[in-house]
């Protein structure tokens, strides 16, 4: 969570909004306590992210290109460690195999 706190707060200083480590974070475990908990919880917690780092001095557009790029960085990392995860994988898993 740290590291991800990280990659949204250096989103952040791309318009000067410089935002401690420590809102990083509470905001970041904020919105993930909220896409895991509600129901819609992976939109609404897009929405309170943007509205927090507006609230600490992003302007719109670069809030709303920290949630989208955020998004983007986030799926390329689960797809790459899915294809790593299948690849080591192989054939090996439990899976994969064939009872007749």
């Amino acid at each position: 969570m740290l590291a991800f706190a990280q990659v949204q707060r250096g989103l952040l200083r791309a318009s000067r909004a410089d935002v401690a480590i420590g809102s990083m974070v509470a905001i970041t475990l904020a919105a993930n306590s909220i896409a895991n908990s509600l129901p819609a919880g992976s939109v609404i917690a897009q929405v309170y992210s943007f509205r927090q780092y507006r609230r600490r001095g992003a302007d719109q557009a670069v809030a709303g290109w920290s949630v989208v790029a955020t998004f983007v960085a986030l799926s390329v990392a689960l797809a790459v460690l899915a294809a790593i995860g299948a690849s080591v994988a192989g054939a090996e898993g439990e899976a994969w195999t064939w009872s007749a």
